[in-house]
């Protein structure tokens, strides 16, 4: 090859690689459009200052390639970005399996449970309506008054009758005051450490004398309704059916003297293990709860926080053993007079019990 050839080969390598590199950056620039096999140009041709520039475009698109991308940029080529990662990606709140719904649920409200509440105070006052005559009527109101949450019921019982007190305006204006005193914070502390504390707020007596007023209204009703049903059971036993055709789904006795043994013997046994009796007086701790959730209902609107804090109260076991006493009474009765009996006992009576903890005994309240 002579050196005019060499010369010429080498100018033409050149030349097709500054065309395959202006190709490409026409091609990026998106100047460049194929047609019928054919590129043809949509915009006019370049000045040479632009050619410049498109040249100076090639060279650091091919620093780029040696660079990893990063040149790139500072040509003013766009490129592909990765898609941006989620500021505040799920967080999931447990996987311990054991969380179950309380990994998501939260405690019920002061108001909720006043509702559980009051729904049992229907469902006594759809019983009281109740004529109580036949068997049915009184499974009827069995079935109204049996309930399933005894320590939701007995925070309901608390919440609505601090509710009440909350409601003195004598014993709000005193809770006011005592707040101003000691500031909001000593006194909430203080009320949580001693819990006699608020029995020395001006206006305790009018807010306790408004909340007993109010259970032992409940309670003259409750007794009525339990009298109802022990008259009923009597009742029950004078007729000939009373004493002779089975429970639905219970097991027939053969001889009513057999059948009135095993009563006789499961009244005893639940006598035994119920804690409710006459020797239960006054239960102060009763009283000084209710008032001292009323003291934050004025303070601070709410009880929940204290009353979740608190812990189970004397009430929901008294309700818890009156449930389970029913239950164990209905399931040793075999006839309709026993189980009114159980009804009236366990279902009214003894549950009026456990709400009256709250009133002075009769001895103390005549002293």
């Amino acid at each position: 090859m002579t050196r005019g050839n060499s010369v010429a080969a080498i100018f033409g390598g050149s030349c097709r690689k500054l065309a395959l590199s202006l190709s490409i950056a026409l091609s990026v620039a998106g100047c460049t459009v194929v047609e019928g096999g054919t590129s043809t140009s949509e915009a006019p041709k370049a000045p040479p200052a632009e050619a410049a520039a498109a040249a100076a475009a090639v060279a650091a698109a091919n620093d780029a390639l040696a660079t990893g991308g990063i040149a790139v940029a500072s040509a003013n080529i766009p490129i592909p970005l990765p898609s941006p990662r989620a500021a505040n990606p799920v967080q999931v709140a447990s996987i311990d399996p054991s969380a179950g719904i309380s990994a998501i649920g939260s405690a019920p409200t002061a108001r909720q449970l006043a509702g559980v509440y009051l729904d049992y105070g229907s469902a006594l006052a759809a019983v009281d309506e109740n004529r109580l005559k036949t068997p049915s009527d009184v499974r009827r109101a069995l079935a109204t008054l049996r309930f399933k949450a005894p320590d939701a019921l007995a925070d309901g019982w608390y919440a609505s009758h601090a509710m009440i007190a909350a409601q003195d305006p004598v014993f709000a204006k005193g809770v006011r005051d005592e707040a101003r005193k000691l500031g909001k914070g000593p006194f909430l502390a203080v009320l949580k450490a001693d819990d006699d504390y608020v029995l020395q707020i001006s206006g305790v007596s009018s807010a306790s004398a408004s909340v007993a007023v109010a259970i032992r209204n409940q309670s003259e009703r409750m007794a009525a309704l339990s009298a109802r049903f022990i008259d009923t059971a009597y009742q029950f036993q004078k007729q000939k059916w009373g004493m002779t055709t089975p429970l639905p789904g219970t097991a027939a006795e053969t001889k009513a003297a057999s059948s009135e043994s095993v009563i006789d013997r499961a009244r005893a046994v639940l006598a035994a293990m119920s804690p409710i009796g006459t020797a239960q007086a006054y239960a102060p701790s009763v009283m000084n709860r209710i008032l001292t959730l009323a003291a934050h209902q004025v303070i601070d609107g709410s009880m929940e926080t204290v009353q979740a804090s608190q812990p189970r109260n004397p009430t929901g076991r008294c309700l818890n053993w009156a449930r389970l006493n029913l239950d164990q009474c209905i399931a040793a009765a075999r006839f309709p007079s026993e189980e009114a009996w159980c009804t009236g006992k366990h279902a009214v009576e003894e549950v009026r019990g456990c709400f009256a903890d709250a009133l002075p005994s009769v001895s103390a309240s005549t002293n």
